[in-house]
């Protein structure tokens, strides 16, 4: 699934376009971020520009341009044109080697990556309702997760969500995040469903099949808990 996923974060990329462009800059670069929507079956940024994701389309209102061999230039001038723009500019962050020119990858790949976040919305959004501080549910085009952040005090947060393969695994992921992460020394709490990663950043990592629903609950618990022994040992200073 590598090349569906660097095909479609480059594409990603041109619906986060708008609200790069257009949209007052966030703190936290939210005017770039994106939302899962299951009629369109696309990822939508703020100002109605999504990106299908099974079959690599750029929607614009009633338009849409299919990507395949059409490159990131012209598929920005495009939807420029569309909304009546002099032109529009990519956000700036690290992203994966790619020719310039979108190509098509196998189908079922497109199909499998869409289904991903299909997935993760509706059962992000799960966690986004029934856990206190939980934020809307997102994709964020930088790393091209979609996730929720639980805010548990003004200075710690635990991130929720759905990586489709990174540097630190090639295949889709859940995770759960402590923010800050914890010493390296840190002893971390047991997970019924999954493992705790510690290589450049900590947190709770599930490759199952199965509905991530209960590793969510466990591994959000988890956090919790290791957020709470640092507040106590900050207390205790």
């Amino acid at each position: 699934m590598t090349n569906a996923r660097i095909e479609a974060h480059w594409a990603a990329q041109l619906a986060a376009a708008p609200g790069t462009t257009l949209l007052p800059k966030a703190a936290d670069d939210s005017n770039t971020n994106l939302g899962w929507d299951p009629k369109l079956r696309a990822l939508v940024g703020h100002l109605g520009v999504g990106i299908r994701l099974e079959d690599l389309t750029l929607l614009a209102g009633n338009e849409s341009l299919p990507l395949d061999k059409k490159t990131v230039k012209e598929a920005l001038a495009w939807l420029a044109k569309k909304l009546e723009v002099a032109e529009l500019r990519l956000p700036e962050h690290d992203m994966p080697p790619h020719s310039g020119t979108f190509t098509l990858p196998d189908p079922a790949e497109l199909i499998a990556l869409a289904r991903e976040y299909a997935i993760a919305h509706e059962a992000l959004d799960v966690v986004h309702r029934k856990v206190h501080g939980a934020s809307p549910v997102r994709c964020w085009p930088h790393h091209f997760d979609i996730a929720t952040l639980i805010t548990v005090t003004r200075d710690r947060t635990i991130g929720a969500g759905m990586s489709p393969g990174d540097a630190s695994y090639a295949d889709p992921y859940w995770y759960v995040t402590p923010w800050p992460y914890p010493p390296a020394d840190t002893a971390l709490p047991p997970l019924p469903e999954g493992h705790w990663h510690r290589e450049g950043w900590t947190g709770a990592i599930y490759q199952g099949e199965e509905h991530p629903g209960d590793f969510f609950a466990a591994a959000i618990k988890a956090c919790q808990s290791l957020h709470m022994r640092a507040a106590s040992a900050d207390t205790a200073r």
